[in-house]
């Protein structure tokens, strides 16, 4: 969480404008390690989301390469599920990123302008309806599964996939224009600021990710996340399913006490399946078999890919 300091200066950045065109309007949401603020460009009818990085984190070369890496990232994966960036740059009271009298920015703080959204996210959804039903269920998992292909295919592992970084857009940006015809265009998969990138000539993704360190969300981190071991496109197919799991159920498929516990029950304890559950649930077998393949402990027994889950996906 921020802290009274970080608060503070978040608020003192309201007002200001960012490259000239984009005034920060108010804070949409705070987390660990940035804000985001709603923007509006002050020439054109356009809304964007700010996303600022927090000063205390923003005094490391590490954090900062990995926000600007977030940035590179994001601005190669130009697909209709996965959220659009605008513009990437550093905060500071130079007159040409920052310009407000009384927001100064003493520190270099990357951000990040995107696309902005209008919807709610998954997560929002589950805690109102606790859980969805197949169909719904299993169009938005084809929408994601559509965004990791497009992620996979450009060597990046997101390696964070859980419902609060899935949107459910309610109104298209301009952005999403082009994609109007999509069917699942209204799905879009969220913060990238942990992916990582497979490519071997990218030496500063491998510097930010060795093995030993562990990222993520532990209700949705596979076996080999929760050890710290080198992840790759079989570890998002892991998390999908547990999201895809919750989605179905309205809990996460293996929760314990605590960090260490749930780590522990990925690693050695399979979910129940749905008709064993305290409240049994009725789910078609296949989508039932797709979901528990995807839960496997092995990476190896899992689908070898998003294109394959999205071939089972389709067969159902």
């Amino acid at each position: 969480m921020a802290n009274n300091e970080d608060e503070d200066e978040d608020e003192a950045l309201i007002g200001s404008t960012i490259e000239n065109r984009f005034v920060l309007e108010r804070i949409l949401g705070r987390g660990g390690i940035s804000t985001v603020y709603l923007g509006r460009h002050n020439r054109v009818d356009l809304s964007v989301a700010v996303k600022i990085l927090h000063t205390h984190f923003s005094d490391t070369d590490e954090s900062i390469e990995r926000f600007k890496r977030e940035a590179i990232i994001i601005n190669a994966l130009n697909h209709p599920n996965i959220v659009h960036m605008i513009s990437y740059g550093i905060l500071q009271d130079d007159g040409a990123n920052l310009s407000k009298a009384k927001a100064k920015a003493d520190e270099a703080r990357p951000y990040l302008v995107l696309e902005h959204l209008q919807g709610h996210g998954l997560d929002h959804l589950l805690d109102e309806k606790t859980r969805l039903s197949q169909e719904q269920s299993l169009e938005i998992v084809k929408a994601v599964v559509d965004g990791l292909i497009f992620a996979h295919d450009l060597g990046i592992v997101h390696r964070d996939i859980k419902p609060s970084n899935v949107m459910l857009v309610d109104q298209l940006s301009q952005s999403d224009a082009p994609y109007t015809d999509d069917n699942h265009s209204n799905v879009k998969l969220l913060d990238f600021g942990i992916a990582k990138c497979q490519s071997a000539h990218d030496k500063t993704s491998q510097k930010l990710t060795q093995p030993g360190f562990i990222f993520g969300s532990p209700l949705y981190m596979s076996p080999e996340q929760c050890k710290g071991d080198e992840l790759d496109i079989r570890s998002d197919i892991y998390s999908l399913g547990c999201m895809f799991y919750e989605m179905l159920a309205g809990v996460a498929p293996l929760r314990g006490s605590n960090a260490m516990h749930t780590f522990a029950m990925h690693l050695y304890e399979m979910p129940l399946p749905f008709k064993s559950r305290p409240e049994p649930i009725k789910v078609n077998p296949k989508l039932e078999k797709i979901i528990f393949k995807c839960l496997t402990k092995k990476p190896e027994d899992r689908y070898k890919s998003c294109l394959e889950l999205k071939k089972a996906l389709l067969a159902v």
